[in-house]
């Protein structure tokens, strides 16, 4: 069932009935890639746009499986509060976030706030926002090449200290 907040879906709230098997699916791929490409799983960076986004959140979140990075492209999370209670599991993680500011389909507070929970629990966060809406745009692929907004695998992720940066383009 879906909580409404007038156009605007609000995720935190919502466990739809396919996030099981998609969840199972995803796990399966990056065993995948994991067995036949001979890639370990500290080298692999999934991430996401929108509800694919959320999934990627989810297999970081609810998975002990080594990750090299998480891009988290227009999503938010669901089920927020057990997701905030597994971040700490992930302290060091480098993430590369991006949201539009006008974007009326997932609402840019949840992100900002999933931002926020993220680097409260350690995860190495590059944030960029951008005044656009639900959608990925050719602004935003220069700011994920270590362009300006230096994303977390770069290696300059220190636990400890504020974590990443946020990058705002208009």
């Amino acid at each position: 069932q879906r909580e409404l907040h007038g156009d605007a879906l609000d995720s935190r709230k919502v466990v739809p009935e396919a996030i099981a098997p998609a969840l199972e699916a995803v796990i399966a791929l990056l065993d995948a890639i994991e067995q036949e490409a001979k890639t370990p799983g500290a080298r692999i960076v999934i991430g996401g746009f929108s509800q694919g986004a959320t999934l990627a959140l989810d297999v970081a979140l609810r998975t002990k499986r080594p990750l090299a990075g998480l891009v988290l492209l227009s999503g938010t999370p669901r089920d927020a509060g057990a997701g905030v209670a597994l971040m700490a599991d992930r302290k060091g993680l480098p993430v590369v976030q991006a949201h539009g500011t006008t974007d009326a389909v997932l609402p840019f507070s949840p992100a900002a706030s999933l931002r926020g929970a993220l680097g409260y629990a350690g995860l190495c966060v590059s944030f960029i926002s951008l005044a656009v809406v639900h959608g990925v745009t050719p602004v935003l692929v220069p700011s994920m090449d270590g362009g300006t907004a230096e994303p977390g695998w770069s290696g300059k992720c220190q636990t400890g200290k504020p974590a990443g940066c946020t990058i705002s383009r208009r």
